[in-house]
């Protein structure tokens, strides 16, 4: 299995150059309007655009949603045409349907709270998903692990989220 790398929260030209030039395969702009992370859009507009300058295909730009309304997501899609867009799964204000039709490659953020299975996520018929751990009031970056033995029977391709560090 090959290990990909996803630096989300990025706010900045340069932080978003520096995940370039060190290797990330994903950066996720988050415009969600509950983050510490949020980006604005113009600056999403100004990284999206330098990365497309430096022909970066090797990285993939992802829009990161929890709690935006609908037409808020269309109008941050019509003006930067993403690799993927993540949105949380147990956000009840937004549906999968509804994303669907707005964007063809998606990443549903699954919040782990108990053992999950690929039978449990067959709903998401989606390249990637995500495994995040779960924190009340929170659709991601709690800076919290989950128990990993809860994915142990989760065999599609994911991308791993929560207190993540060079140790573990």
């Amino acid at each position: 299995m090959t290990v990909q790398v996803k630096i989300c929260g990025i706010k900045t030209l340069e932080v978003a150059i520096s995940a370039l030039e060190s290797g990330a395969d994903f950066i996720g702009l988050n415009f969600s309007p509950e983050s510490k992370r949020k980006v604005g859009l113009a600056d999403a507009v100004c990284i999206y655009n330098e990365l497309e300058k430096r022909n970066s295909k090797a990285l993939s730009v992802v829009g990161l949603f929890y709690k935006n309304s609908v037409a808020e997501i269309q109008k941050t899609l019509e003006e930067i045409p993403f690799d993927f867009v993540q949105f949380v799964t147990h956000d009840e204000t937004i549906h999968f349907d509804t994303i669907k039709k707005l964007h063809k490659k998606l990443i549903p953020q699954i919040s782990v709270r108990e053992k999950v299975s690929d039978i449990d996520l067959e709903k998401y018929n989606t390249e990637l998903i995500i495994l995040d751990s779960y924190k009340e009031g929170l659709g991601g970056g709690s800076g919290n692990v989950f128990p990993w033995e809860n994915a142990k029977s989760v065999n599609r391709k994911y991308l791993l989220a929560g207190g993540l560090n060079p140790f573990n």
